[in-house]
Parts: C-alpha cells; sequence; structure tokens
C-alpha cells in the first residue's frame, strides 16, 4: 500500500504547477479587463474618479468577505513568529505605500486613455526593472550583470512598445507614455515597500490599511475634479475593485502552489490579452515596431524574473 501511494505526490504536484499556472491566466487577463473597463465606458470621467471608484468597491469586497474588525485586529500572539523581526507598527509605511499605489493607478486609467491599451500594458511591465533597481538601491540586493543587460533591453523594449515615430525625435515622448512608464516606476517602489512589510506585518492588516488609505487619498480630489457619473457608467466603474481583489487571489493563491520562476514569467501573457482586447473591442491594431517592443519586454522580462528568482534561491540555500 505505502509503494501504491508515492506516485500520487509527482501526480499531486504536477496537478497544482497545472493550477497555478491556471489562476495565473486567469488574473493576467484579469489584469487586463481592469483597465479595459473605465477605457470602455469611463469618457469624459477623470482618472482620480475611476481610481476612487476602484478603491471604494475593493474595499467593500474586504469588509464584506473579512470584516474590519478580522483585517485590523489580527492576533499577533498566535503568529507572533511568523516574523524574522519584533512586532513593530507599519501603518506609516503602509500609507506611504497607499499613495504610490493610488498615484500608479490613476496614471494607469489615465495612460489607457490616451494610447492603446496593448501599448500602455506592455510599457508597464517595464516595473521588473524598476522593481530590481529600487531592491538594489534600499534593501541592498545584488544585481548581476546579466540583469542590468536585461533591464536595459526590457526598458528600449518599453520604448518601442510605445510607439514614437522613430524618424521624429519630437514624438519620442508622449503623455501615454510617460504615465505608463510612472506607473511601471510607482509599481516598482511599492515592491520594496511590499518586500519590506510582508516580512513584518499581517497581510490582511496590510491589505485594509493600503485600501483605506488609498480611498481617502483618491477622494480629496475626485472631490474637486467630480463629474456626474451615469448609470451606464456605472456598470463599468463599479466592477473595478471585485475585479481588482480576485486578480491578487488569483496571483496569491498561484503562488502557494506553485514556485515564483513558474509564475512570474507567466504573468507576460497580460500583453497577449491586451492586444486581444484592443483588436476586439477597440480595433486598436499594433504597429510591427509596437510588437517587437512588446516581444523585446517579455523576452527580456521572463529572462530577468528567471534570473531573479534563481539567485534568490541561490542565497536562500546559502543562508540554510
Amino acid at each position: 500500500m505505502a509503494d501504491q501511494s508515492k506516485p500520487e505526490k509527482p501526480a499531486k504536484a504536477a496537478e497544482q504547477a497545472s493550477l497555478a499556472l491556471a489562476l495565473t491566466l486567469a488574473a493576467a487577463l484579469l489584469a487586463a479587463i481592469l483597465l479595459t473597463l473605465p477605457k470602455y465606458a469611463a469618457t469624459g470621467i477623470h482618472p482620480i474618479q475611476i481610481t476612487f471608484f476602484r478603491y471604494a468597491t475593493g474595499l467593500t469586497v474586504l469588509l464584506v468577505f473579512y470584516g474590519a474588525k478580522a483585517m485590523w485586529g489580527v492576533d499577533r500572539s498566535g503568529e507572533r513568529n511568523r516574523f524574522s523581526q519584533p512586532y513593530e507598527n507599519w501603518t506609516w509605511l503602509h500609507i506611504i505605500r497607499a499613495v504610490m499605489a493610488a498615484a500608479r493607478i490613476t496614471s494607469a486609467f489615465a495612460a489607457v486613455s490616451l494610447i492603446p491599451l496593448a501599448n500602455a500594458q506592455a510599457v508597464m511591465l517595464t516595473n521588473g526593472v524598476f522593481m530590481m533597481l529600487f531592491a538594489a538601491i534600499f534593501l541592498g540586493e545584488k544585481v548581476p550583470a546579466t540583469a542590468i543587460w536585461l533591464g536595459a533591453a526590457c526598458l528600449g523594449g518599453g520604448f518601442l512598445a510605445a510607439d514614437p515615430d522613430l524618424g521624429d525625435p519630437t514624438s519620442w515622448y508622449s503623455l501615454g507614455a510617460g504615465l505608463s512608464f510612472f506607473s511601471a516606476i510607482m509599481y516598482g517602489l511599492e515592491s520594496v515597500i511590499i518586500k519590506f512589510t510582508a516580512e513584518r506585518d499581517h497581510n490582511r492588516r496590510i491589505l485594509f490599511v493600503v485600501n483605506c488609505a488609498a480611498l481617502v487619498f483618491a477622494s480629496i480630489p475626485a472631490y474637486f475634479l467630480w463629474t456626474p457619473v451615469t448609470p451606464e457608467n456605472l456598470w463599468f466603474l463599479l466592477p473595478l475593485g471585485p475585479v481588482a481583489v480576485m486578480t491578487q487571489v488569483c496571483n496569491i493563491e498561484a503562488l502557494r502552489r506553485a514556485r515564483s520562476s513558474i509564475i512570474v514569467p507567466m504573468r507576460y501573457t497580460v500583453v497577449v490579452f491586451g492586444v486581444l482586447i484592443g483588436i476586439m473591442v477597440f480595433a486598436e491594431y499594433p504597429s510591427v515596431q509596437a510588437i517587437i517592443g512588446m516581444t523585446i519586454i517579455t523576452v527580456s522580462g521572463v529572462f530577468l524574473a528567471w534570473l531573479t528568482n534563481s539567485n534568490n534561491r541561490k542565497l536562500a540555500s546559502k543562508s540554510g
């Protein structure tokens, strides 16, 4: 009987890996839909107002499932040994991250209203380069020479994906592309805070504080820039929060079932979904130059993710 149970472990691992890949693909599709909804229906609505709806509905979903007490009052005594550092109050750092998140999402919503969906999403995927850069600056992580070259290639792909006229230097910058790069930079800064706080505070409390703070910061300018919202627009704005929460859940569940070296590269399929949705919904056909840029971003980004995860595993084995 014992011998018959042994083959079940590899089979179960393969099943979990397949489920993780399916969840990652679902997260990529949801991420593309998250930017499609406001682009499709929110013409004339300020991006910060869209961000307000995203956090208002997202926080509502979290409160329905967990409740404020369950999210804020996580028992510290039962999980004290989870953290490598003594417990401290990191609320101020979560608030800083919330400001960055609100700025990132607002920039992303504004970007897709100015340039094609797939182009904007491809440029935003250069965030892996900024994650690596800021981790080296603020967390002291080492960056191999190969990663530097891959990062440079990824940024070059971002430039091409923005689809400028290469023969006209005055067109090399557009507001939509600039906002997309800004969104990627903000995500890179956020990732440093996420990595730092994940080892020092509880995920549920982090989610609660970040969503509450981001909602407050978005509501202030949204109040002064508010424009009337039609019932038709609400059908597309109210799902923003639930879609964002489902995207996060799919990513978390995928990472629980498989190594990040398998999961992270698959996230670049969001470019494919962006292209398909752009063609089917907005009749946005990417140029050859943009496709080349997207391909460079995807290939270099996948190798960069694989190299980063490989180095992290080596460091973990040495420290162990």
